[in-house]
C-alpha cells in the first residue's frame, strides 16, 4: 500500500452511476474502450 495514496484500493460506491440509456447507446459502437464503471474511457 502506498503511504501517499492510502485509500487507492477502497471501493467508493457513493459516486453516481452513468445513465443506463447512455451506456446502452454506447454499446452500439465497436470499441474496447469501455471502463469498468460502465462509461467511456
Amino acid at each position: 500500500m502506498s503511504r501517499s495514496h492510502a485509500q487507492q484500493w477502497v471501493i467508493n460506491e457513493t459516486v453516481p452511476r452513468p445513465d443506463p440509456a447512455a451506456v446502452a447507446a454506447l454499446a452500439v459502437f465497436a470499441t474496447t474502450q469501455i471502463a469498468d464503471a460502465g462509461g467511456p474511457v
